[in-house]
């Protein structure tokens, strides 16, 4: 996987105390995006999930930290994140994601029973799901889904960028087939 850097002690990337992992790799290109050096793909330091876990265990070898992958948007290495999101599951971590993908995406993927037949990034509607990115989604928790729209901007919504990104329930919206928004305590 290609990283673009690691944040440790956030709590603003997810409820409670966070490790963050920024990856690298992003064409949703969101214009006065907060971390545009993440944008190319292929880039940034190569890491393998055992070094990614071996690096989290050293700063929090007590499980006290959760995770969330932001970037860049993780999704677009989902085949090898979902791996790494499945060891961090094993380990107990609670897990949120942001995306510029809407969710509403994926779901049609599920629904549609994995057939995919709109092109990447021609426009912000028309995307390639992967079954690897739905492999992912299954150890998430919580999916910050959306572009980051600067017409939209905020900095009262907890966890959010704009008004247009939703806080998804990532196991409650699996199981019922729907979006079921996330509800902060």
């Amino acid at each position: 996987m290609y990283i673009a850097g690691i944040g440790e002690n956030s709590i603003v990337d997810g409820e409670g105390w966070r490790y963050v992992i920024f990856f690298q790799g992003c064409l949703h290109k969101c214009k006065e995006c907060h971390n545009p050096e993440t944008w190319k793909l292929n880039v940034g330091t190569k890491q393998s999930v055992q070094q990614i876990i071996d690096n989290l265990h050293k700063f929090d070898d007590s499980g006290f930290f959760d995770i969330t992958f932001s970037g860049g948007d993780p999704f677009f290495q989902a085949a090898e994140v979902k791996e790494l999101a499945r060891r961090l599951k094993e380990e107990g971590r609670n897990i949120w994601a942001y995306t510029g993908f809407k969710f509403d995406k994926f779901l049609e993927y599920i629904k549609d029973g994995g057939v995919e037949t709109k092109s990447l990034f021609i426009d912000t509607d028309k995307t390639i799901v992967t079954e690897d990115m739905i492999e992912l989604l299954h150890y998430v928790d919580v999916v910050v889904d959306g572009r980051f729209d600067i017409n939209k901007r905020t900095v009262e919504l907890p966890y959010r960028g704009s008004t247009n990104q939703r806080l998804i329930d990532v196991q409650e919206s699996l199981r019922k087939k729907k979006i079921v928004i996330y509800n902060i305590d």
